[in-house]
């Protein structure tokens, strides 16, 4: 675990006054108890439900107005119709899910001046960002929040561009740049993608593929041994697929050296 420690350790050392934080959980209230919330809140909540269980499709305004306790005629007085209150939905959990992203990476990254780190300090604060995903393994979110997700990158809507650009920021953009300079490539170069996503989806499995990874621990429930574990491979992992790629330039740096000698 010294490397996790080690991690820590540089954050503290470039910003003493941060500390991780647990997520909020974007807590689905039942719907008796929706009548106590604003109409429009209730809606969007109930929304979360059954739009997760049954899809935009599959959904109907009616059941919506009857999860959130509220008149039909609500929907259209406070979004429209049912495809803006979709929307609207979609809106309020990218947006606390980004919220959390943010809360639970810091503020130290915007000062951040990726330039002047070398590639150690770039690879202990790409892990840092990654291991700051395991804390939504533990959320206990209800599954409309995930299922909208989820089937937003399978089968997109109009709302996909919601998702894409509302979690875009917090991933990819500081990610972009850690990995694109450690690559000396452009933060948008295709392989810097490529790559960005497949260290990500190590946490993202984890949290869609939550319920496979219970049975076959055999256990009802993920446990903090459990999470701990994932943090480490999820770590090491990391940090060998970082290291790796720091090898490759070095050792092709070192190829340039050796032929610019034998042609001297």
């Amino acid at each position: 675990m010294h490397r996790l420690r080690r991690t820590t350790e540089y954050i503290d050392k470039i910003r003493p006054d941060y500390h991780l934080v647990p997520y909020r959980v974007l807590i689905m209230t039942s719907p008796n108890s929706t009548n106590q919330k604003d109409p429009r809140q209730a809606l969007i909540e109930a929304g979360v439900e059954v739009f997760g269980k049954y899809g935009y499709d599959g959904a109907t305004t009616r059941q919506i107005a009857r999860t959130a306790g509220v008149n039909l005629a609500a929907i259209p007085y406070y979004f429209g119709g049912k495809e803006e209150l979709y929307r609207a939905t979609v809106q309020w959990i990218v947006d606390s899910l980004r919220d959390n992203v943010r809360e639970q990476i810091g503020s130290w990254v915007d000062t951040l001046d990726y330039d002047a780190m070398n590639a150690e300090e770039l690879v202990e604060a790409a892990i840092h960002i990654l291991l700051s995903f395991t804390a939504c393994i533990e959320r206990k979110d209800s599954a409309g929040v995930k299922l909208i997700i989820t089937r937003e990158q399978i089968m997109p809507t109009t709302s996909f561009p919601v998702v894409h650009e509302g979690l875009r920021e917090p991933l990819f953009v500081i990610l972009g740049r850690i990995v694109g300079k450690l690559m000396r490539c452009d933060p948008d170069d295709p392989e810097v993608i490529i790559r960005i996503h497949a260290l990500i989806s190590q946490a993202t499995f984890f949290s869609v593929g939550r319920t496979s990874l219970q049975i076959n621990l055999n256990t009802d429930n993920l446990e903090r041994e459990h999470i701990e574990i994932i943090a480490k491979v999820i770590e090491q992992n990391s940090r060998a697929i970082l290291s790796q790629w720091i090898r490759r330039d070095q050792d092709q740096g070192r190829e340039v050296k050796e032929f610019s000698d034998v042609s001297a």
